[in-house]
């Protein structure tokens, strides 16, 4: 017969396993695959490292993004779009390392609670499988944070020495910053913390805990040093591609839309969450539930709970009011994507707060399941039919379709592609025949060139364009043609407010517009 702990472990494996399935069937559902973004940086960063331009040099940089990215690469036969798909796994992994690490500083059912608070959570899983530096950085956060926990439990309680678990909190710190340098100041409380549990030690063992977590860090600074040494003759790379791309200045023109003044930007970023994810006061909420629950604000603040929701407020804190800037202020982009680590942290606190209540008997626990599931089910369901729509994946998808309709509907005629698409075509145009129409494109030949029609005029080439509308110039609009059903879409408040679609497109404008060029034609180019 087995006996009650043998029971719950079956139990805690099974619910384990349906958090794993559960999570990767989300993940798969709401998989963008390539979006015509920011994954193509890193992917022409992985592809080409050194060799890279400077827009994709960043993401080459950040390593723990660039390196499984590179492997995934080689092993799909050098084909991005299968290489992206291996991201759909790190939502997964997510939950897993939440799970394992919050059991061991909490318990097990507020771990496994945790963990599908986070499979459960839209502002991770609405951006699950895409290539970007907040998924992988949610793991290194949470694990860093998670393990620091676990060193302040045991330095609280005299239980442990600790060693290791700050070195590894503090290294994983430090691989928040490879992985996303801004990241580095979401550190700041736990400093405050270690500095503050390490001032009442005795001087030699303080001397030693110093010695592991300053340890951590440079340990993994150095390795990024000598890495980006030997890979871009350049130890300080991550500094020269910042300058060469104006990062400031380009955090300025978000500024100016997103606000200013704290008001504005917190009214921005409300916004940006009631859209996505209506709940979030829910864990607001439970934040003050355990401070009422630790008596005191005091004795909350110098809890594990403490460490875990000032780390998740911080975070939140820094990212709609920090400054990119160290000289004047500009502020962070607010993106939605970006407050992933936060998250993280706010599902662990929520699941702190009822895990009580799941555990006494009664109406209280029915009332709490009952909640809970909800919840979880809104959370869902809510954003579905939003599911791989991030930035411009719907327009990636039309160019392609158009791309793919052009080349059936006329095959060998050349396709081109103006300034924008040639950009969000990598990895997929060289495999297609699809050329640049900046310093390729011709008159007299016959052509197919595909524009965005929200960015064609703003670049050169757009002579076509000029034409299409003259009699006998030789330029035909083909888009009805060989344009994708999918490249006429509705906006609403909702999806222009998140800022998922291009703010141009509109009911009678086309994701895609197509010209074909015939060789008699009498426009003239720009040229």
């Amino acid at each position: 017969m087995r006996t009650a702990g043998k029971i719950g472990q079956t139990d805690n494996f099974y619910a384990l396993l349906l958090v794993i399935i559960g999570g990767a069937l989300i993940s798969l559902y709401y998989f963008t695959g390539l979006f015509g973004s920011d994954d193509l940086a890193y992917i022409n960063g992985a592809a080409g490292f050194a060799q890279a331009p400077y827009y994709a040099l960043l993401g080459a940089a950040r390593y723990t993004i660039s390196v499984p990215l590179r492997v995934m690469l080689e092993l799909s036969g050098n084909e991005p779009q299968k290489a992206v798909f291996g991201f759909v796994f790190v939502f997964v992994v997510l939950a897993l390392v939440v799970y394992f690490l919050a059991a061991r500083v909490y318990n097990k059912r507020e771990a496994l609670l945790s963990s599908i608070l986070v499979v459960a959570n839209p502002v991770l899983f609405f951006f699950a499988g895409a290539v970007l530096p907040d998924n992988m950085l949610s793991i290194m956060f949470v694990v860093a944070v998670l393990l620091f926990a676990y060193w302040y439990k045991c330095m609280r309680l005299g239980v442990s020495s600790g060693g290791w678990s700050l070195f590894l909190a503090s290294s994983f710190a430090a691989l928040c910053y490879v992985t996303k340098e801004a990241a580095l100041a979401f550190f700041l409380p736990v400093a405050a913390y270690a500095l503050w549990t390490i001032r009442g030690m005795p001087l030699q063992a303080a001397f030693r805990h110093l010695g592991w977590g300053i340890g951590g860090v440079a340990c993994v600074l150095l390795g990024d040093l000598l890495l980006s040494y030997g890979v871009f003759g350049d130890p300080l790379i991550r500094f020269t591609v910042a300058k060469n791309m104006n990062v400031v200045q380009e955090a300025a023109k978000f500024m100016s839309y997103q606000g200013t003044m704290p008001i504005e930007r917190l009214n921005y970023a409300y916004g940006q969450f009631r859209a996505l994810w209506p709940v979030a006061p829910i864990y607001f909420a439970s934040i003050l539930l355990l401070i009422w629950r630790h008596r005191s604000i005091s004795r909350f603040i110098c809890s594990v709970d403490g460490i875990v929701s000032l780390s998740a407020l911080w975070v939140l804190l820094f990212l709609t009011f920090g400054s990119i800037s160290l000289r004047e202020y500009v502020g962070i982009p607010i993106q939605i994507r970006y407050y992933a680590p936060a998250a993280v942290l706010f599902c662990i606190v929520l699941a702190r707060a009822v895990s009580p209540w799941l555990g006494s008997s009664g109406i209280l626990r029915s009332m709490a399941m009952a909640a809970l599931v909800g919840l979880v089910a809104q959370q869902i369901v809510f954003p579905a039919e939003r599911a791989g729509d991030i930035y411009r994946a719907r327009e990636f998808r039309a160019f392609q379709a158009a791309v793919s309709n052009a080349r059936e509907r006329f095959p060998g005629v050349p396709v081109y592609v103006d300034d924008y698409f040639s950009f969000r075509a990598l990895g997929y145009g060289p495999q297609h025949g699809v050329s640049p129409a900046k310093g390729n494109l011709r008159q007299g030949s016959r052509a197919i060139i595909v524009y965005n029609p929200s960015e064609a005029l703003k670049h050169t080439n757009s002579w076509p364009l000029r034409c299409a509308s003259v009699e006998g110039a030789g330029v035909r609009d083909i888009t009805s043609e060989v344009g994708p059903r999918m490249a006429r879409t509705r906006m609403d408040g909702v999806e222009a407010e998140l800022g998922f679609f291009d703010w141009s497109m509109t009911e009678t404008k086309p994701r895609v517009f197509v010209l074909m060029l015939e060789p008699d034609g009498t426009c003239q180019s720009d040229r």
